[in-house]
């Protein structure tokens, strides 16, 4: 269950390479491949993607950052020089994160699968469907969505980069929740540009926060994982969507644009009478792709992404 692919997952495209120093080979096939969790990918890669995101303002920050992960970040780390920048502890995680960064894809929204399809390591032993354009009813994460919002994807990791309430700042300046947060340029390491914004208005999960995650925890299997079961075996580090909004200065910031992949069409409640007598508000988002559904083989078993393909 931690590596399948999920009803109401929504789908990420891996088939473009983030930088050009891939080292594993792919055969050259007509469907793109597409990943539906991080699975068990390094602590330290979730804050290289962290980073970029958050430190990507513009086409050219965009450019930069993801060329400095191929010709700075990664001598460092097998240099061993990137221990505090990175948060790497012990050399299994140093050779994991080699790997990860001269891999990392650049990720694109494919759509939401329609159902459950298990990994398997024979192509095509099992199929499912991504819903690639029209409408679709899923379940938001950490952020209200309104009707008329453009949606972006977000990792679930990502939470603590974006405002968690709406406030005024001096000056009268407006903050709407889900607005990405500032940005610190004075700061080095990547691990001290992330903290000094985790720290930024920390977030508090809200009790609707708290039910929405109960209603994503049950959808992923919390109690299905074989053998163990419970937390460590539940899928995470999935895509949410969230509305996309200008930074607080009313500036775009690159990095979430060009993330932006469906408008939020309608809102409705929904009642979950089996954990209780509460209200969770669930999301019927208008994919912006004149597409029909299609066919998906299911993922081979990777310890480090699930891998699916699309035709």
């Amino acid at each position: 269950m931690k590596f399948c692919i999920h009803k109401n997952d929504l789908m990420l495209n891996c088939g473009q390479p983030l930088n050009d120093c891939a080292t594993l080979m792919f055969s050259c096939k007509a469907y793109p491949a597409v990943v539906s969790n991080l699975a068990e990918m390094t602590s330290s890669a979730f804050l290289v993607l962290k980073w970029l995101y958050h430190t990507s303002e513009d086409g050219m920050m965009f450019l930069k950052n993801k060329t400095h992960i191929r010709s700075t970040l990664v001598p460092m780390v097998l240099r061993g020089e990137a221990s505090h920048a990175l948060r790497i502890s012990g050399e299994v995680q140093k050779q994991c994160l080699i790997g990860e960064l001269n891999n990392l894809p650049y990720f694109t929204a494919q759509g939401y699968s329609l159902g459950l399809a298990y990994a398997s390591n024979l192509s095509g032993d099992t199929v499912g469907s991504v819903l690639i354009g029209g409408m679709q009813t899923v379940m938001n994460r950490h952020f209200d969505c309104l009707v008329g919002q453009l949606i972006q994807w977000y990792f679930d990791f990502e939470h603590d980069m974006f405002y968690p309430e709406d406030r005024v700042e001096h000056g009268d300046n407006v903050i709407a929740q889900g607005m990405r947060k500032k940005t610190n340029r004075g700061l080095q390491h990547v691990s001290e540009i992330i903290e000094f914004a985790e720290r930024e208005h920390e977030h508090h999960q809200s009790e609707r926060e708290s039910q929405r995650q109960a209603y994503n925890a049950r959808e992923l299997g919390a109690l299905d994982g074989i053998p163990l079961g419970g937390m460590d075996e539940r899928k995470g580090k999935i895509a949410f969507p969230k509305p996309y909004l200008l930074r607080s200065d009313g500036s775009d910031h690159y990095a979430d644009r060009v993330r932006v992949f469906a408008e939020c069409h309608h809102c409705r409640s929904l009642h979950a009478a089996s954990s209780g007598n509460f209200c969770q508000r669930n999301r019927t988002i208008l994919l912006d792709r004149p597409f029909p559904s299609s066919a998906v083989e299911s993922p081979k078993p990777n310890p480090r992404l699930a891998v699916a393909t699309i035709p």
